[in-house]
């Protein structure tokens, strides 16, 4: 942030603002100005950027230094969040403002980001149900609701969910969850049945089900 410049006495003073540094590095360009700020800005701004060590500029050009200096951290921390993991746009704008970010910046980072498509809510929403239905499956309404919580809209959530949870793959993950409660302590047929609503399967997957493990458990007795 840039220091707020004091005024000496009464009267109004303009305070001339000079550039002290231009340093180039790999990936940014550090500018430090006479208040003892520093700014990052990138290559292809600093290409266009008219002053050279020495020069005055006035407090507009400080604004601007400081909404790219902004920008540039903003961008690179969400960069950073997107290489641990895929994010939908309300996952990574929440970490984002929770991070200190102006909801401005944070808006315009986003757009970047989905721009060059870095960030892309119906990918996240594929990826999310495809992980899902291996480590914890569900039926589709709670799948649904889980991208909802997500801040996936409603559209992208229901196409994810109809792209990914066939019927095959809906009985594999309804036969996995079945399976689970049964290894329960004190496990009775009504607390299977509730376990597997609470995962989102209708009454007609779950009668499939235990139908096919009583018929198992038949076969093996004959």
């Amino acid at each position: 942030m840039v220091d707020a410049v004091r005024e000496e006495d009464s009267s109004s003073q303009n305070v001339n603002i000079y550039i002290t540094r231009i340093h180039t590095k790999e990936a940014f360009t550090e500018v430090s100005i006479s208040t003892g700020a520093s700014f990052f800005i990138s290559d292809s701004d600093y290409l266009a950027f008219p002053y050279a060590k020495g020069d005055e500029i006035t407090s507009e050009v400080v604004e601007q230094l400081e909404r790219g200096h902004k920008l540039i951290l903003c961008r690179s921390k969400a960069l950073s969040l997107l290489d641990l993991a895929e994010h939908s746009a309300f996952m990574l704008r929440t970490k984002l403002r929770q991070r200190g970010f102006e909801a401005p910046v944070v808006e315009a980072v986003l757009a970047q980001l989905k721009e060059k498509n870095y960030l892309d809510d119906r990918r996240f929403a594929r990826l999310w149900v495809s992980s899902r239905l291996k480590r914890n499956p569900a039926g589709k309404s709670v799948l649904v609701s889980g991208l909802r919580a997500k801040g996936v809209s409603a559209r992208d959530a229901e196409e994810a969910v109809a792209e990914l949870l066939d019927e095959e793959a809906l009985l594999e993950g309804a036969r996995k969850v079945y399976a689970k409660a049964a290894r329960k302590k004190n496990c009775t047929p009504d607390k299977i049945k509730a376990a597997m609503l609470q995962k989102g399967y209708s009454l007609s997957v779950i009668r499939l089900i235990t139908k096919e493990v009583l018929d198992g458990k038949e076969t093996e007795e004959d």
